[in-house]
């Protein structure tokens, strides 16, 4: 009987420690799927936000270039009126405009390419160019081009151009530029961006056209391809994949490794080959969003 008793006992003894057992694995089991999917959750939103703000990036950027070319149309519908470029008249108004709007050329080219500054100065041939090209042949109304150097100006520039028409047809092209280190403040200044989030204009073949003072402490070349080729995309994702969604203009997030894991988005712009990237620290990230 007593045998029969100390059995039970140890039975009831075994029952209990298997059962505190099995609901500690279980707690914990539970615990670490708990914490997968909020760490999938954090992670999840981490991205959409940097999504969001690469897409009002790029509505930014789109703005405020197209805000660009509203004096050099009116400059332009002045021309159109019968006006000569090179007046005393002429001059004092572009003066105002290059004063208010940071211009630093403003030019006029006739339907062969000849170029010439509102100080009468000879700024050479332009036919060649495409943005010339394309808005003396009626194909663009207005076009925007980044040049990195050219033989006046050292600095790189956006450089804006559009027709100057008479009865509604071209008969000249009229351009105004202005530096990057002007512009950058403006297609960049965007208050919902979290700290420490790296943004840049680029275009299809990885120029950076301007970034923030984030983006340039990352990245200090000129080119957005080269210095990713030093690290590696995670996801398998590539450069070819980014290469592909910037030309095909489609929103994309992948996760990039180089010094930091970090969390990028892409977004296409309607200006050009233009596209915004948006990249932050994916650890960062998930401290703000946990």
């Amino acid at each position: 009987m007593k045998r029969l008793k100390s059995n039970a006992i140890k039975f009831d003894v075994f029952i209990i420690t298997f059962s505190v057992i099995f609901f500690f694995v279980i707690g914990i089991a539970s615990g670490a799927v708990l914490d997968k999917r909020l760490n999938e959750n954090v992670s999840r939103r981490a991205v959409s936000e940097l999504s969001t703000t690469a897409k009002e990036q790029a509505q930014l950027v789109e703005r405020e270039i197209e805000r660009q070319f509203i004096p050099l149309n009116f400059l332009a519908a002045y021309l159109g009126d019968g006006n000569a470029f090179i007046t005393k008249e002429t001059q004092n108004m572009i003066d105002t405009l290059v004063e208010t709007n940071t211009w630093c050329t403003v030019g006029y080219a006739d339907l062969e390419g000849n170029t010439i500054s509102y100080e009468g100065e000879n700024l050479g041939n332009i036919s060649q160019r495409a943005y010339f090209r394309e808005i003396a042949d009626g194909s663009e109304t207005q076009k925007v081009e980044y040049l990195s150097s050219t033989n006046i100006i050292a600095e790189p520039r956006f450089l804006f151009s559009v027709p100057v028409c008479k009865d509604g047809v071209v008969t000249a092209v009229l351009f105004a530029s202005k530096e990057i280190s002007v512009m950058e403040p403006i297609l960049l200044l965007n208050d919902n961006a979290k700290e420490n989030t790296g943004i840049f204009v680029i275009s299809e073949d990885g120029t950076i056209l301007c970034a923030n003072s984030t983006g340039r402490s990352h990245v200090t070349g000129d080119n957005y391809y080269s210095f990713h080729n030093q690290g590696g995309y995670a996801e398998d994702f590539s450069q070819d994949d980014l290469c592909t969604s910037i030309r095909e203009k489609k929103n994309e997030n992948f996760t990039y490794l180089h010094d930091t894991l970090e969390i990028v988005s892409c977004c296409p712009t309607e200006i050009n080959d233009w596209a915004i990237i948006v990249m932050a620290d994916k650890n960062e990230l998930e401290v703000q969003y946990g």
